[in-house]
């Protein structure tokens, strides 16, 4: 385990799903227009060698171009496709014309040198050890002819649009984290002048390939979805559209104290990971008893700490008059909550009594505390379900109607999000009583069995609420928007509302 293992960490290593680090062919121009070319360059490379020599086996060599091994619907056909043979690549690269040489060894064809852009995010989407693996493969290329040409792109020219074009580049590399092989429908959907498709590295239009991949979006049984993938990611490797090269690992370092590790499901964290001992479960329980006792001690004491004698303060509150006490009339009281005890006796009494569950009687209505309890518990349920009721409603609108759209609406909902996540109960109680109780009559300002008189407290409490899970739901749901399934549904005709209530939501808001 090394170093990590001596600190009491274990090392837990998942596959991220989607697509992994791949080779993609520009077939709109260049040199691999021509099918044998690309496949002439799968065979020139031995990736697997070079993935685990650079990688010291910690870096999985993946063979399929189009989605992980721990993607659902992987094909292992589309992985095995090509395998490192020189004699073939050559034999190809002979087929499609280039049977010249110049000086340095690179093919040529009518004095065209066979020569492969290749531009990649060094420091972003390539690592380092992504950056050594991509010069292995530049130089086994080279034995067969090839001239590939590696160019490393900072990340600010990268993301400001840099070889973006397709007469930038011959080969593009990359990957894409998903949670299915919906991806296809992302990387590699035809695009039209209507509906542009941007993430087709290979500017490609195949409508064989476009109609297996829109019949796994389409497909509601999940059998039939991943049989559709793999068709179309056979069908990827079989015309060398794209190789793979690597996946990515997503790494925990996880310690023996933590409890309930989870791990994002889109980064192949199938479930939980239960990491406690029953040493840390046995400290975790004296810990809590600790707090009930600290709590349970701080309450006695503030007892204690009330000015004057406990008796007369209590016959005081129960009489509402603040007047001296004679003994006669202070002795019931005395007898009833033994206050002619010991300090240290009433303090174990009154441990015991919470221990069996007797929260002992109040001191202003003298009735038991659990009867007390008892008698609001209807109303508090039916004030807190309907108030949790509200702020979904409320979140649910406010989200789908500001999340994803232009930068001005969506630094609106943020804001709306932020303040009303900070605005105090007791504060905007008030604001909705002088609004809709004292100026609007909506309301009543105070009684009300009805619907009328649980709306302003259930607001009250609601809109934080809502504030609250907007904050936590926005940024999932705009991820949401992207997914394959969403994008296919909208390219169907489903509208915004719709999708957003019916399919968006579901990602983000429900419980993981």
């Amino acid at each position: 385990m090394g170093p990590l293992g001596d600190e009491g960490y274990e090392l837990e290593r998942y596959v991220t799903a989607g697509r992994p680090q791949q080779l993609t062919f520009n077939t709109s121009r260049g040199v691999f227009v021509d099918e044998r070319v690309r496949q002439a360059f799968a065979y020139s490379l031995d990736r697997e060698a070079a993935v685990e020599t650079i990688g010291q086996g910690l870096i999985p060599y993946e063979g399929n171009g189009s989605v992980s091994q721990s993607t659902p619907g992987y094909s292992e056909a589309a992985a095995a496709r090509y395998s490192y043979d020189p004699e073939q690549a050559n034999a190809l690269l002979d087929e499609a014309g280039w049977t010249g040489r110049d000086d340095d060894g690179t093919r040529t064809k009518g004095g065209e040198r066979l020569t492969a852009v290749l531009p990649y995010g060094a420091g972003s989407i390539i690592n380092t050890d992504g950056a050594a693996i991509l010069q292995a493969l530049q130089e086994q290329a080279s034995a067969v002819g090839f001239d590939v040409q590696l160019i490393p792109v900072p990340q600010s020219e990268l993301f400001a649009g840099a070889y973006s074009s397709p007469e930038e580049k011959d080969i593009s590399v990359g990957y894409w984290t998903a949670v299915t092989a919906g991806i296809l429908y992302i990387t590699w959907r035809s695009g039209t002048e209507e509906h542009p498709n941007y993430w087709n590295d290979s500017f490609s239009a195949d409508p064989h390939l476009d109609a297996d991949i829109l019949e796994g979006n389409s497909a509601a049984d999940v059998d039939a979805q991943n049989a559709a993938y793999q068709r179309a990611q056979e069908y990827i490797a079989d015309h060398a559209l794209a190789i793979g090269v690597y996946d990515r690992l997503s790494t925990l370092a996880v310690s023996g104290s933590l409890h309930d590790v989870w791990q994002e499901h889109s980064q192949e964290g199938r479930s939980s990971m239960t990491r406690t001992s029953s040493a840390e479960a046995l400290r975790r329980l004296v810990s809590a008893l600790a707090v009930l006792l600290g709590a349970a001690t701080a309450a006695f004491l503030a007892q204690l700490a009330l000015p004057g004698d406990r008796a007369t303060t209590i016959l005081n509150i129960r009489s509402g008059q603040a007047v001296t006490r004679t003994p006669e009339e202070l002795a019931p009281i005395v007898a009833q909550f033994g206050l002619d005890r010991p300090v240290v006796r009433q303090y174990l009494d009154y441990l015991g009594g919470l221990v069996r569950g007797d929260l002992g009687s109040s001191y202003q209505q003298f009735r038991p505390v659990w009867d007390i309890i008892g008698e609001q518990v209807a109303a508090t349920l039916v004030l807190s379900l309907t108030a949790i009721a509200l702020a979904w409603l409320l979140m649910v609108a406010w989200v789908v109607a500001t999340a994803g759209r232009g930068p001005r609406i969506r630094s609106l909902g943020q804001t709306v999000d932020t303040v009303a996540a900070g605005l105090p109960h007791y504060w905007l109680g008030i604001v909705l009583l002088l609004v809709f109780a004292l100026t609007l009559h909506w309301a009543p300002v105070m009684g009300g069995s009805g619907p009328d008189g649980l709306l302003l407290p259930a607001l009250t409490l609601a809109i934080p609420l809502a504030g609250f899970m907007g904050q936590a739901t926005r940024t999932e749901f705009e991820r949401a928007l992207e997914q394959p399934f969403v994008v296919s549904a909208r390219m169907r005709g489903m509208g915004r509302p719709r999708c957003g209530c019916g399919m968006c939501c579901a990602t983000p808001c429900c419980p993981r």
